[in-house]
């Protein structure tokens, strides 16, 4: 998300050569840059648009009418996380789970 330093914060704790996804806003959509930062990290600003909530909905709906299932790889539980992200940095048939339960 950005906003106020919040891309500033995310540029700094990343590592060299690595990725920022901006989903959404906090407050607005301009935000001052620390261009140095940016540029040693090499860093990698990708923006992902995603759909309004009506979308959403009409979409969840054809799914149940039509039985629309995702295709689960594998479930793992929270304690094995990194295990997980290790999996979908290998690549993956289908959805890799991350359950997160009490």
């Amino acid at each position: 998300m950005v906003g106020g330093d919040s891309i500033n914060y995310s540029i700094a704790t990343l590592k060299p050569q690595g990725h920022i996804y901006i989903i959404s806003f906090l407050k607005g959509m301009m935000a001052d840059v620390n261009l140095c930062s940016l540029l040693s990290k090499q860093t990698n600003i990708q923006g992902i648009l995603v759909g309004h909530r009506k979308a959403m909905d009409e979409m969840n709906r054809a799914f149940d009418k039509y039985k629309v299932k995702p295709v689960i790889d594998t479930v793992y539980s929270i304690d094995q996380a990194i295990e997980a992200y290790e999996h979908l940095g290998r690549g993956a048939f289908g959805k890799i789970v991350i359950k997160v339960s009490k």
